[in-house]
């Protein structure tokens, strides 16, 4: 009854709840503004300065984009033996989202033949192949390291990131980069909603209205860059059928926004970004064009959004350069984000 050691365990446990209420990745973010000016301004004269804007694209783009996050999942998404681990299916999901993280990654790099190996060129196979190996094994070590306390979590992981591995590199066609950022960052938010314990957001899901706001504008984001990346402006709506749909979608949008702010649940979440995916894709596809560099002004802004959230400013500083160097102005007039 009189154990120091609870005393103490107490008092780190009321520490902790009162560090991880507030919005830190905001307060964060707000501290990293200089870094992502000078990343705007500066980005895309470095980036001329040094030739290397040619190779500044989509796909090389959601390849770091996808590495960053698949490693930030398995850092900070690990197993901690609380007191819901044993009923969540969050090792599920987060497996999901390595597994379509290591699709791309893998297809993104099929070019490079198995082995890989930079050392002698006279080496054996048999040496390559052992190195390499190695390599590979300190990798499911290191995923292992990171769930140790829940083997199962471990297992999941490294089974998802070699299945997707393997199946990226045997894809025949190149797979769409930016279909595979919008599915693991939106993945990653639900995960978050669902134990934002594991990814230290919240402590057993006491978030504050700014991660609340956050999260939900970052699923926004994702719904309007989806709208622009798999929609194709037709303008085959009729006028008085589309102004119905709009605004059946924008009352749906609406009561989903509320009962999430309310509840912070994630199938109100869902259905919010479903019913603003399905405003925008509205729009666009009753547009006659939309501007050529809407998927990029879009896809950029989800990736700030995503990379504030999660506490990574190397994820925004890339969405900052995306949109520094990629989304050039263009004459075309209509507005990119059709709400």
């Amino acid at each position: 009854m009189f154990d120091e050691s609870l005393i103490v365990t107490s008092a780190l446990s009321a520490f902790n709840n009162a560090a991880l209420v507030p919005p830190m990745f905001l307060w964060n973010a707000v501290l990293c503004i200089p870094l992502f000016v000078v990343a705007y301004i500066f980005g895309k004269k470095i980036a001329a300065k040094q030739e290397v804007m040619q190779y500044i694209t989509l796909p090389r783009m959601a390849f770091w984009f996808l590495g960053l996050v698949a490693i930030w999942v398995i850092l900070t998404g690990g197993g901690y033996n609380v007191l819901r681990d044993g009923l969540s299916a969050l090792p599920w999901v987060s497996g999901v989202a390595l597994f379509l993280a290591a699709i791309f990654i893998g297809n993104y790099t099929k070019s490079l033949r198995l082995p890989w190996w930079y050392g002698n060129i006279d080496a054996s196979a048999r040496r390559k192949w052992a190195v390499n190996i190695c390599c590979w094994l300190l990798g499911a070590l290191f995923v292992f390291v990171c769930c140790a306390l829940n083997w199962y979590w471990a297992a999941i992981r490294i089974i998802a990131i070699a299945m997707g591995f393997v199946i990226g590199r045997y894809i025949l066609l190149a797979v769409r980069g930016s279909i595979y950022m919008l599915l693991v960052g939106v993945i990653s938010c639900v995960a978050v909603l669902m134990q934002p314990e594991f990814f230290r957001f919240g402590q057993l899901g006491n978030l504050t209205l700014a991660h609340l706001v956050w999260v939900l504008a970052t699923g926004i984001m994702f719904a309007v860059a989806f709208a622009f990346d798999i929609v194709h402006p037709r303008g085959r709506i009729h006028h008085s059928a589309y102004v119905k749909l709009k605004w059946l979608t924008r009352l749906a949008s609406v009561l989903g926004i509320v009962l999430f702010l309310l509840t912070e649940s994630v199938p109100m979440f869902l259905f919010s970004v479903v019913s603003v995916f399905a405003q925008c894709a509205i729009s666009v596809w009753h547009a006659v064009k939309v501007s050529p560099n809407s998927v990029n002004r879009s896809l950029s802004l989800f990736v700030m959004f995503f990379g504030v959230l999660i506490d990574v400013p190397t994820i925004t500083v890339i969405g900052v350069i995306w949109l520094a160097t990629m989304c050039r102005k263009s004459p075309d007039t209509p507005d990119w984000f059709l709400l």
